[in-house]
Formats: C-alpha cells, sequence, structure tokens
C-alpha cells in the first residue's frame, strides 16, 4: 500500500516552493508570495490574452545582430518570419538589431532559482562608461573582475529562463522589470524560444521598491 504524502499539499505549484516551517521564516518566502500575488493581480487586469500566450516578468534584454539569429534560424525558416511579422516589420540587414528578452512565466519556469539582476547589470557594465572621473575609472576597473565572478552563477540561473525574440526598428529594446506578453511557436519544438509580443505597463520594479 503506496502512503500518503502527508506534504502534497504544501507544495506551491506555481511558485515551485515547498512551504515549510524553515521556508516561512525565510525572507525568500515572502518575495515569491509578493510575486505570486502581483502576477494574479496584472493578470486580472488583462483578460485579454489570446490562446498560447503567456504573461510573464521580462529579466534582462540582450541586443542581438539579425545575422546571429540567421546563423540559427535560416531567413526563409518559419520561426525567423514569425519574429519579423509579429509587429509588422519585413525589412533589415544582417546588422539589424534583434532583441533577446529573458521572460519569467510562473507557469513554466517557477521552479528555476531566482537571479539576482543587480550582480548581472554590474557585471554588464563597462567601467569606462560607468566612470564619473578618471580615478573613479580605475577603482571600477580594479574590482570589475571580482563583479564578474560574482555574477557567474547568476548568469548561468538567467540562462535557464526562456527567450524571446523581439524584432522592431522603431522602437528600443524592451524595458526588462516590466511585464510582458509572450508566446511559443510550433515551429520550434520547445517551451525554451519564442516571439516578444509587447510590453505591459506594470512593473515588478515598482512594486518591490
Amino acid at each position: 500500500m503506496v502512503s500518503k504524502n502527508k506534504n502534497a499539499s504544501n507544495i506551491d505549484l506555481v511558485a515551485g516552493k515547498k512551504v515549510t516551517n524553515v521556508l516561512n521564516s525565510n525572507q525568500r518566502t515572502d518575495f515569491y508570495d509578493k510575486m505570486k500575488s502581483y502576477f494574479s493581480e496584472v493578470k486580472a487586469k488583462h483578460q485579454s490574452l489570446e490562446p498560447g500566450e503567456y504573461m510573464g516578468l521580462l529579466l534582462y534584454t540582450i541586443n542581438r545582430k539579425v545575422s546571429e539569429l540567421l546563423s540559427f534560424y535560416p531567413e526563409q525558416s518559419k520561426f525567423f518570419t514569425e519574429i519579423l511579422k509579429e509587429h509588422g516589420k519585413s525589412e533589415y540587414t544582417e546588422k539589424s538589431t534583434v532583441y533577446e528578452c529573458i521572460v519569467h512565466i510562473p507557469e513554466l519556469s517557477g521552479v528555476l532559482p531566482w537571479p539576482n539582476s543587480d550582480a548581472i547589470i554590474e557585471a554588464f557594465s563597462d567601467p569606462e562608461e560607468a566612470a564619473l572621473s578618471v580615478s573613479d575609472f580605475e577603482e571600477r576597473k580594479k574590482a570589475y573582475p571580482k563583479k564578474v565572478a560574482k555574477a557567474y552563477p547568476e548568469i548561468l540561473k538567467l540562462s535557464m529562463y526562456p527567450k524571446f525574440y523581439y524584432f522592431n526598428p522603431d522602437s528600443g529594446a524592451p524595458a526588462f522589470g516590466n511585464m510582458c506578453v509572450v508566446k511559443f511557436s510550433d515551429a520550434i519544438s520547445t517551451k525554451g524560444l519564442g516571439i516578444y509580443v509587447k510590453t505591459l505597463s506594470e512593473t515588478w520594479v515598482d512594486k518591490v521598491e
């Protein structure tokens, strides 16, 4: 006879976290509870999602060149065509910018470890561009290797989240921290890649500040 798992009802399938007395006393529990609640609030405001669309939180945006995308998905491939057509754009060059948007979708990535965005941003910040003076630059340059080393585990965590591509020469990069809408393509047999549909006005940054 199989014994009943007494802890089965104590698992949050959305946040992907098992709730225990130890976890309940941890600030991380409060973080995941707040995020779950916030997603519910935003979803209640946006009831018009199309079939196959998901609401998510944009964690990070990376500028890519169309040539990079073409190296994986040929010009005539369905996935590449869908990325271009999503926002009614068809003209591009290999040097055109396409944005790779890394998105957290609770239903799909809720079990993944949460990346430290502050550490990642510091690691990707150019010391010379961020410096306020020559002496400031020297200090930042000296500290930079340690910042990169500190961010490495966080970058690995970030790489585990699904990625969605956005091509629209008439607008800039989607701002991370914003809620967004994404969708997957039947041209790709994975829930790891998809198409970025739109940015919503709600931001998680505002929620946690």
